[in-house]
């Protein structure tokens, strides 16, 4: 694997290779702007890469560490300035068809999952480098507000009942970003909410130890975040930051491919004949399948916890003789 990004300023290229980094220097040596003969090449120690496991990002795995370099050798940033960040995060898991798949109690399947964000910093930075951007204004906060909350009460390491705690957060902050738009100053103003933003502990109300410890400020960096994205949409993205994030759930909005039902052509009418041929079972998204087909699609669902129609339908809305090795397929993955 390769990677190549550049330092601060465009400074300096670095090259990630397997067994070393290479950084190739920028700057001009002699007088001029000609700069394709005064690069110089030298061998960056791989304590580099052992400096980025370690200091900027303890406790993160080789795989996470290559997820930061690619990072920034696609947006060409230097990783010494830790301009991303790893957060862990609960992903949904998807089946071969792209729909989230459930427990037998009917809750998402999620597994953990290192997803790597840019921070608030990042943000600031991007919108530096356009010679537009203006600053921001002081946060202003809304009236104070109270939380009640409960957290454990550990004696001994032994979990004994719990203990009533309060915490005084802001109802709202907002902040103006300013940006020059042809030759005007252009202000892009946000609004958040304290009780929309908070991070929590596991799936209940207790806010996490950051948003303990400052609740002002955490709220003042998502509210900037959100002014930088509406300010600088181009240059920052929709992604969003890491001061947003930590703590929560990844909110996947990965839409779901629903394929449409098959158009039937009416068939010619047929002259009545004296015997009537039987009657083809005929039954709401089995469309064409024989009974020992549909029989088998139904013992398959219910192996999996889809035990009524409704919920196989939701499942595999178009169920056909061609595509039942798939739906079969998809089944026994659910169980």
């Amino acid at each position: 694997m390769m990677l190549i990004f550049s330092g601060l300023q465009g400074l300096a290229k670095y090259i990630f290779m397997p067994n070393n980094i290479l950084r190739v220097d920028l700057r001009p040596r002699n007088k001029g702007n000609d700069m394709s003969s005064k690069k110089e090449i030298s061998i960056v120690d791989s304590s580099v890469r052992t400096a980025l496991k370690t200091s900027l990002y303890p406790g993160a795995s080789d795989a996470s560490v290559d997820l930061v370099l690619a990072y920034c050798a696609a947006y060409q940033l230097d990783p010494m300035t830790k301009p991303v960040h790893v957060v862990p995060m609960k992903i949904p898991v998807r089946d071969i068809h792209g729909n989230i798949k459930k427990t037998s109690q009917g809750y998402d399947i999620k597994e953990s999952r290192d997803v790597i964000m840019p921070g608030i910093a990042l943000y600031r930075i991007k919108a530096a480098e356009t010679g537009a951007y203006l600053g921001c204004s002081d946060p202003i906060y809304g009236p104070d507000k109270t939380l009640e909350y409960e957290v454990d009460n550990w004696i001994d390491g032994k979990r004994s009942g719990t203990i009533k705690k309060t915490l005084v957060y802001p109802e709202s902050c907002t902040i103006t970003v300013k940006r020059l738009v042809n030759g005007k100053i252009a202000e892009f103003t946000s609004t958040e909410r304290w009780l929309e933003n908070y991070a929590t502990v596991g799936y209940g109300d207790t806010p996490n130890a950051m948003w303990v410890k400052r609740p002002y400020a955490q709220l003042a960096k998502c509210t900037e975040a959100q002014g930088l994205r509406k300010a600088f949409p181009g240059e920052v993205g929709s992604q969003p930051t890491y001061e947003e994030m930590e703590g929560k759930e990844y909110i996947d909005t990965t839409a779901t491919e629903v394929q449409p039902e098959p158009i039937k052509m009416p068939e010619p009418k047929k002259e009545a004949q004296a015997t009537p041929a039987p009657a083809k079972t005929e039954e709401k998204g089995f469309n064409d399948l024989q009974e020992n087909q549909i029989k088998m699609v139904r013992a398959r669902a219910a192996v999996a916890g889809l035990d009524t129609d409704e919920k196989l339908f939701e499942q595999f809305p178009s169920i056909t003789k061609e595509n039942i090795n798939n739906v079969l397929a998809g089944l026994r993955d659910m169980q």
